[in-house]
């Protein structure tokens, strides 16, 4: 297995290590000093971000993650739902199937993944879009992860224009594949 230079050896730096047993280990890491001035110049990126109406149902089992996705997607004009369990996710979408338009999961969570949320919720409604978006490091399983319904896949730390291009450009697409709005006459 070929291993890449960490973070603090691709800086120029060293991490040693002493460890006793029973008591516990330190890190310390050596990092060398920055040897040039205050930032040169700072230049201002403009992201136009596009919102919507749609009704989102947004999952992820961290409160803290699942709160930020909610607000972030309504101050864009989207209607969202939140839910911290992936079981009581399935449960809002099976009492009202026909009310969402998107699925937004978390790839890791207790109980049922985001892969396996996504198989049931497209099960029930079938043609449903659904983003699943993970900090797991190389996942595995990429058929098996457009076969449970998935279109797209984000990868966290998440920002609110990549979430926002992501679910626009989703939802048009699955507009554009209907012929008309993503939910059901």
């Amino acid at each position: 297995m070929r291993r890449r230079p960490g973070i603090v050896r691709g800086h120029g730096g060293a991490i040693d290590v002493h460890s006793e047993a029973g008591k516990g280990s330190i890190f310390t890491i050596f990092l060398p000093k920055y040897q040039g001035g205050i930032f040169e110049e700072s230049r201002e990126v403009s992201v136009t971000v596009v919102g919507g109406t749609e009704k989102i149902l947004f999952v992820d089992d961290e409160a803290e993650l699942a709160r930020w996705g909610k607000l972030s997607l309504e101050r864009l004009g989207y209607t969202v739902i939140f839910e911290i369990s992936s079981l009581t996710a399935l449960e809002s979408f099976k009492s009202q199937p026909d009310d969402f338009d998107l699925v937004v999961t978390d790839y890791t969570m207790p109980g049922l993944t985001g892969v396996d949320l996504a198989r049931e919720v497209v099960r029930i409604r079938p043609g449903l879009p659904v983003i699943l978006y993970t900090g797991a490091a190389g996942i595995t399983g990429l058929d098996q992860i457009r076969d449970a319904g998935i279109v797209a896949l984000l990868r966290k730390p998440l920002g609110i224009s990549e979430m926002a291009e992501t679910v626009r450009r989703v939802l048009d697409a699955a507009k554009a594949e209907s012929g008309k709005s993503t939910r059901p006459v």
